[in-house]
C-alpha cells in the first residue's frame, strides 16, 4: 500500500469515528502532495459540508467531479450540497449523472426522488422511489417517501399499503404507526386508525400529537367520552396544541355538553385567534347552543381569514339557512361551488334548503345530480333520501340509504344518520318490524349519556325555588315591547304545529327555538353579578337584576318578532324556566303541548335530534323524563300567575278550528282565517317536524304507537303510572 493510500485509510477511519479535525488534517496533507486526488477531494468536501462550510465544500466537490466525471459518489455528494443550498435543479443534474454512471446506486435514486418532489414533479418522484425499491425492497426511507407522494396524489389506499409494510417490518417504530393511522383515518377505517394510534401512544407515550390524533379518530367514530380522555392527555403534554382544544370542543358538542364545548373553543381562540378552523369550531358550538348571531360573527371572521375556503362558505350557507335567510344562503352555497364544483356538501345544503322551502321536485333533481358525482357521500345521500321521501319515492330512498349504510367506509356516526332516515321510509310504507329494528339500531349507535339523578334533582330544585309564595312575593321586570308566547312540553308533542298555526297570524311571528332562556342563564353572572348556579340564582335576583336580564332578552325577541306584536319561543327546555319567565316577562303567555305519552316518546325515539336532548335515545330515559315533565306541569299550574293553556294534540286533530280559536283568544289575537291554512305558510320550521307542517293536519300520527305495541313494554314500564299495561291511553 502506498503512503497516500495508507493516509487515506487513516483519514477515513478518523472521519467515520467523528474525529473530524484529525481527518481533515490528513486529507489536506494528501491534497498537498496530490492536488487531484479524487477520493481526498470527495471526502474533504463531504467533511466541510458536515461542518457547515458550504462554499468550500462546493468547491472541493466540483474539483472531485472534474477529476472523475464518472464517479457516482462524487456526483451524489455534490448533489447533496447543492440540494442543501436550495439549488435543486443543479442538484438534480448531479443525481442523474450519478445514476447514469451507476444504475444500481440506490442513494442517488432516492435523493433524486426527493429533489423531484421538491421541484413539484410528483410523477417522476414516484418513479424514482419505486426504482429504489426495485434495487432494495427494504429501503424504509424510500418506502415512506413513496407513501407520502401517494397520499398527496390522493391515493390514500396506496399510501396505507406502504405504511403497513413499514409497520410490519418494524413494529416498534411509532412514526410509521402514526402515518398509517392518518391514512386509515382518511380512508374512514376508524377502528383500524384507532388501533395504530393507540399502539403509537404505547411506544411514545409523551408525544402529544399522537394522543390528539387518537382523540380525533375516536371522536369521529362516535366514541366521544374516550376521545375526550385522549385529548385531555394531549393537552396535559402540550397545553398549546390547538387541534386538541378544537377536538375537545367537537367531542363535547357530540355529548351535548355545550358549556364545556364553548370553554374549549375559548381556549383554542386564545391560542390561535387568527385560525379560521378555530372560529369555525366555535361557530358550530354556538349554533348547538342557539347563539346563532354569535356563530355568524365567528364564521364571518373565519371567512375573512380564508375567503377561498369552500367548506367555510358551505358552513355559512347552513347557518343562514337556519336563520331563514335563504337568498343569502343560496349565495353562500353558490360561492362554495364556484370555488370547488365538487363541493358536495354545498349541493346537499341547497337540497335541504329547497326541501325546507317546499320545492321537493327541484330538491330531488339537484340531489340526483349530486349523487352521480358522489354516490357514497353520506351528507348527499341523506339529503337525496329526504328528497325522495318528500316526492313519495320510498323504494328509491330505501335502496339508496341501505346501500350507504352497508358501505365499508360509512362510520358509526354516519350510519346512525342514515338509519334514522331509513327507519322513516319503512314507517311510512307500513313495514313496521323493519322500521323498529332500524330505529332501534340507530339509537344504539348514539353516544348520549343522560344523568337521571341530576335531571331529577334539577326539577326538584326548580319546584323549591319557584314556589307559589316565592312567585307571589318576588320582583318583576317591566313588560317588553313585544308579547312573548312560550311554547313548552315534550319534544314531538305538537309544539312545531302550534307555532306554525300561530305564525300564520299576521300579528305574530314564529321565533322557533331561540334558546332564549339558556342564553339568559348564561348571562346571569355577567349582567347581575350573581354567581349562584341555576336555579338557586333566581332567588337572589332583585328588580334591577331582572330588568337587566329582560333588556338583554327583549333585544333578541324584538329582532325575532320583526313587524309582529307577538313572538313565539319553543325551545324544548322552556318547561324548566317558566318561573323565571314569569319574573322577566309579566305579559307572557304559556302554551303547554300534550300528546299521548306513548306516541310522544315513540316519536322522540324515531328522531335524531340536533339539540341537547340526550334522553331521547333510550326508551327508559324517555319515560323517566316524561314523568318529570308531568310533575313540572302540575307544579306550574299551581304556582304560576301567568296564564297557562294546555293544548292536547289529539284535540287539535279532531277540532282544528275550535282549538285554533281558543289559541288565538288566549294569546290576545283576533281571528284570522289564515291560521287554518298554516301548511301554506312560507315560513320554514327549523325542527324535526319541518316536512310535516308543510301538510294539513293528518290523523296518522294519532295512536301511532299501535303499530309498535310488541316493542313498547320497556316504555310502558318507564311511564308507569301514566300508561297502565293493557290500557289504551286515549
Amino acid at each position: 500500500m502506498t503512503a497516500i493510500a495508507s493516509q487515506l485509510v487513516q483519514a477515513s477511519g478518523k472521519h467515520q469515528s467523528g474525529e473530524l479535525a484529525k481527518a481533515e488534517t490528513i486529507y489536506r496533507k494528501i491534497l498537498a502532495r496530490e492536488p487531484k486526488h479524487g477520493d481526498a477531494l470527495n471526502l474533504l468536501g463531504v467533511l466541510c459540508g458536515q461542518t457547515g462550510r458550504w462554499d468550500e465544500s462546493l468547491k472541493l466537490l466540483r474539483r472531485a467531479v472534474g477529476v472523475r466525471p464518472e464517479h457516482p459518489q462524487s456526483r451524489y455528494n455534490l448533489g447533496n450540497v447543492l440540494r442543501q443550498l436550495g439549488r435543486n435543479a443543479e442538484a438534480l443534474a448531479q443525481y442523474e449523472a450519478a445514476v447514469n454512471a451507476a444504475a444500481e446506486y440506490a442513494p442517488a435514486h432516492f435523493n433524486r426522488g426527493l429533489t423531484l418532489w421538491d421541484l413539484q414533479r410528483p410523477e417522476e418522484a414516484l418513479d424514482a422511489f419505486n426504482r429504489v425499491l426495485e434495487i432494495d425492497s427494504h429501503h424504509a426511507e424510500a418506502r415512506a417517501a413513496l407513501a407520502e407522494v401517494l397520499l398527496n396524489r390522493g391515493d390514500v389506499e396506496g399510501a396505507a399499503r406502504q405504511w403497513r409494510w413499514l409497520v410490519e417490518a418494524d413494529p416498534s417504530k411509532a412514526a410509521h404507526r402514526i402515518d398509517l393511522g392518518i391514512a386509515l383515518h382518511r380512508m374512514g377505517r376508524l377502528d383500524d386508525a384507532i388501533e395504530q394510534f393507540r399502539s403509537a401512544t404505547e411506544l411514545q407515550p409523551r408525544l402529544a400529537a399522537t394522543w390528539c390524533n387518537l382523540g380525533a379518530s375516536l371522536r369521529i367514530a362516535g366514541r366521544s367520552s374516550e376521545a375526550i380522555d385522549a385529548l385531555e392527555k394531549a393537552i396535559e403534554l402540550d397545553p398549546a396544541l390547538v387541534a386538541a382544544h378544537t377536538n375537545i370542543a367537537a367531542a363535547n358538542m357530540a355529548l351535548k355538553q355545550l358549556p364545556r364545548a364553548i370553554k374549549a373553543c375559548r381556549a383554542a381562540l386564545q391560542l390561535a385567534p387568527r385560525d379560521a378552523s378555530v372560529h369555525s369550531t366555535a361557530a358550530r358550538a354556538l349554533v348547538e347552543g342557539g347563539e346563532l348571531a354569535m356563530a355568524e360573527e365567528h364564521l364571518r371572521i373565519a371567512l375573512g381569514l380564508e375567503p377561498q375556503s369552500p367548506a367555510l362558505h358551505t358552513e355559512m350557507g347552513d347557518l343562514l339557512r337556519k336563520l331563514g335567510r335563504f337568498e343569502e344562503a343560496e349565495a353562500a352555497y353558490a360561492q362554495a361551488l364556484r370555488l370547488d364544483s365538487s363541493a358536495v356538501d354545498a349541493t346537499a345544503g341547497r337540497v335541504e334548503s329547497l326541501l325546507q322551502r317546499g320545492d321537493s321536485q327541484a330538491a330531488l333533481d339537484l340531489a340526483e345530480s349530486a349523487l352521480r358525482k358522489a354516490p357514497y357521500d353520506v351528507i348527499v345521500g341523506s339529503a337525496a333520501a329526504s328528497a325522495n321521501i318528500a316526492c313519495g319515492r320510498y323504494g328509491e330512498a330505501a335502496d339508496l340509504l341501505q346501500r350507504q349504510v352497508d358501505h365499508e367506509r360509512t362510520s358509526p356516526a354516519q350510519k346512525r344518520i342514515l338509519l334514522f332516515r331509513l327507519g322513516d321510509v319503512y314507517d311510512r310504507t307500513g313495514d313496521y318490524p323493519a322500521a323498529w329494528e332500524t330505529y332501534d339500531q340507530a339509537n344504539r349507535l348514539k353516544e348520549a349519556p343522560f344523568n337521571r339523578m341530576g335531571f331529577a334533582e334539577q326539577v326538584d330544585a326548580i319546584r323549591r325555588v319557584f314556589s307559589r309564595p316565592a312567585l307571589d312575593e318576588g320582583p318583576r321586570a317591566d313588560p317588553g315591547p313585544v308579547r312573548p308566547v312560550f311554547i313548552a312540553g315534550m319534544p314531538r308533542s305538537g309544539t312545531t304545529l302550534i307555532e306554525q298555526i300561530l305564525d300564520s297570524h299576521p300579528d305574530l311571528t314564529g321565533g322557533g327555538e331561540l334558546g332564549l332562556m339558556g342564553r339568559i342563564i348564561g348571562r346571569c353572572e355577567p349582567l347581575t353579578g350573581v354567581a349562584a348556579p341555576w336555579p338557586q340564582c333566581a332567588s337572589q335576583f332583585d328588580r334591577d337584576h331582572l330588568q337587566k336580564l329582560a333588556d338583554f332578552a327583549n333585544e333578541i325577541l324584538v329582532d325575532a318578532a320583526g313587524s309582529g306584536s307577538h313572538v313565539t319561543e319553543k325551545t324544548p327546555a322552556n318547561s324548566l324556566y317558566l318561573g323565571l319567565i314569569e319574573m322577566l316577562f309579566p305579559e307572557a303567555r304559556i302554551i303547554w303541548c300534550l300528546r299521548d305519552p306513548l306516541d310522544t316518546c315513540l316519536s322522540c325515539y324515531f328522531h335524531d335530534f340536533t339539540g341537547a336532548l340526550p334522553f331521547t335515545y333510550d326508551l327508559n330515559n324517555l319515560g323517566f323524563v316524561y314523568r318529570r315533565q308531568e310533575e313540572l306541569l302540575q307544579h306550574w299550574t299551581e304556582a304560576l300567575n301567568l296564564p297557562l293553556m294546555t293544548v292536547q294534540y289529539e284535540e287539535m286533530v279532531d277540532d282544528q278550528e275550535g282549538m285554533t280559536r281558543r289559541l288565538l283568544e288566549f294569546c290576545g289575537l283576533p281571528w284570522d282565517d289564515g291560521c287554518l291554512q298554516f301548511h301554506r305558510n312560507r315560513r320554514v320550521a327549523q325542527t324535526a317536524s319541518t316536512l310535516q307542517v308543510r301538510e294539513p293536519i293528518y290523523r296518522s300520527s294519532v295512536n301511532r304507537h299501535r303499530h309498535y305495541e310488541q316493542y313498547l313494554q320497556p316504555l310502558r314500564e318507564a311511564l308507569a303510572d301514566q300508561v297502565p299495561e293493557g290500557t289504551d291511553p286515549d
